[in-house]
């Protein structure tokens, strides 16, 4: 008998410290809304230490602010958009509204929406809606990017090519490739201040090419700095519990942004999804100056880079908005990242120069 109790304790301590699998039904629905923490960037964090039966422990994590993500059906995005990516032309099965807009030139798409399909196989974007001065403007991948094949399990591995391009009114083209390269590199629990969760470890390194052509003009390819995601998924949250986003600068990855799932925490700014980035850079690209806005009005460092991750600017700054005059710096075309440093913080934004 107590052989037996012995062989049942053991058979259910491997099992509650069992590595988890992720399947269609863990990713989000139509109708889904996920309340999430944008976190104060720590001095430092280990994002680096993974592998199997791991104990992370990231509730030191202090929230900044707060936004819904929010999942909606296609048909709810509106005629222009539902044509392009609902049967026959496509088959996408939810819409999100996105984080930001995009600048291109002086002009900004505004209200964009990104399409998903998620099935039982895979989730992929399919590509995303947007209005330029009121005109919707649908941009459907011609090849999707697959973010996860089902079932997801620990040492899985994946590599996605992705590509898009559109016609902008009066601007010219805007396209982006990439490879999307993605590792299950590690399980275990992990314990953010939402809670604690047994969780798949997820890295993901993107590699994206943006093309552009202005009417009239030749048109170009520039590489962006590479990015990675490291994100911590579990059954039933829809989203990951904790992501943290870094770019790669000279061989060293620099922080850019960490999110956790959460609750609603009385007091705190709550923004909406396209609010939460509040610095930026534009215009984007630009040709003669770059003006970083949305800044606090303490003591900063601000410092550009190139693509290889040499200095090429640097100054400080104590205002809440700064115009650099790009000629003067002699740069070459290409991908630049502004990195703006705070009482012992980092955060890093990224622009073209086209010379």
């Amino acid at each position: 008998m107590k052989n037996l109790l012995l062989t049942i304790f053991s058979i259910f301590s491997v099992l509650s410290f069992a590595q988890i699998e992720i399947t269609t039904n863990d990713l989000p629905s139509p109708g889904d809304t996920n309340r999430v923490s944008i976190a104060i960037l720590p001095d430092s964090i280990d994002y680096v230490t993974t592998g199997a039966n791991q104990t992370w422990d990231f509730s030191f994590l202090e929230p900044e602010q707060q936004y819904v993500d929010s999942f909606m059906t296609v048909a709810e995005t509106g005629t222009a958009f539902s044509f392009t990516f609902s049967f026959p032309l496509g088959d996408a099965t939810m819409a999100q509204p996105e984080v930001s807009g995009l600048t291109v030139g002086t002009l900004e798409l505004e209200d964009m929406v990104s399409f998903y399909k998620n099935a039982a196989s895979e989730y992929e974007m399919q590509g995303y809606g947007a209005y330029l001065n009121g005109l919707p403007i649908p941009v459907k991948y011609d090849d999707a990017e697959r973010i996860y094949s089902f079932p997801i399990n620990y040492l899985d591995t994946d590599s996605d090519y992705f590509e898009y391009g559109t016609e902008i009114p009066n601007v010219g083209y805007y396209g982006q490739s990439g490879v999307r390269e993605t590792e299950i590199d590690g399980w275990g629990s992990v314990t953010t201040p939402y809670g604690t969760f047994d969780a798949l470890r997820v890295k993901v390194k993107l590699a994206i090419r943006d093309t552009i052509a202005y009417t009239g003009f030749p048109g170009f390819a520039i590489n962006r700095p590479i990015q990675y995601e490291y994100k911590w998924i579990t059954n039933d949250e829809k989203i990951p519990v904790l992501k943290i986003q870094t770019t790669e600068i000279a061989g060293e990855e620099i922080v850019n942004a960490i999110e956790y799932r959460d609750n609603y925490v009385s007091g705190l700014l709550a923004v909406s999804p396209k609010e939460k980035n509040k610095v930026i850079a534009f215009p984007n690209p630009t040709k003669d100056w770059i003006n970083i806005g949305g800044m606090s009005n303490n003591s900063k460092t601000i410092e550009i880079f190139n693509a290889a991750g040499a200095l090429v600017y640097s100054m400080q700054s104590q205002n809440i908005q700064e115009k650099i005059f790009l000629a003067p710096l002699n740069l070459e075309a290409g991908h630049y990242i502004i990195s703006i440093s705070q009482n012992g913080r980092r955060s890093v934004h990224s622009f073209i120069y086209l010379n």
